[in-house]
């Protein structure tokens, strides 16, 4: 039986992502709003159906093998009843290599002491310039946007930047790194 909730399941583009194939539409995202300001890389809006697996977190791939971080947006409700999902598509542009610095204990003073930086692996993250500042040595720092799937904390290395602020939300891990 036709439904609001099929349409994007039988007119949607198909996406591959770890877990399968999700069809879905696309569509412009709001001009303004969270999320929408400052970026440099592509945003759009990826409408599913509500039997489509939830998919925030995952990494899309388009068929001319674009990729594309999801986050969970909303869903549309018409009469009080959920059709379908809608999710925000940042576009990867990197990928970097994860790593976390280790500590021992030194036992006579029991003071925590770097070690080398464990490797994590390999991620793929939406890199965007922010801003850059000089501290007032002339020494000018440039501030960058990571988005990612994985849990980062603060002081994690992605390559060369070190993480400096996390936040999360909408299933995605927002972090500034310099």
């Amino acid at each position: 039986m036709p439904s609001l909730s099929n349409i994007p399941r039988v007119l949607g583009v198909p996406y591959r992502f770890e877990g399968g194939l999700v069809r879905g539409v696309l569509r412009p995202p709001p001009p303004a709003g969270p999320f929408m300001d400052g970026g440099l890389t592509p945003r759009r809006m990826l409408v599913l159906s509500q039997k489509d697996p939830g998919i925030a977190g995952k990494i899309l791939t388009d068929l001319d093998g674009y990729q594309y971080l999801a986050a969970y947006w909303t869903g549309d409700n018409l009469l009080g009843v959920q059709h379908s999902k809608t999710y925000l598509l940042f576009a990867i542009t990197n990928q970097e290599v994860w790593s976390r610095t280790g500590f021992n204990v030194e036992p006579i003073s029991g003071q925590r002491i770097a070690t080398t930086n464990n490797s994590l692996g390999l991620i793929s993250v939406v890199k965007e310039f922010v801003r850059r500042f000089n501290d007032g040595l002339d020494i000018e720092e440039e501030i960058y946007r990571i988005i990612c799937a994985e849990q980062l904390q603060v002081g994690d290395y992605l390559g060369n930047f070190r993480v400096t602020r996390i936040e999360k939300s909408l299933g995605l891990t927002y972090a500034e790194a310099s």
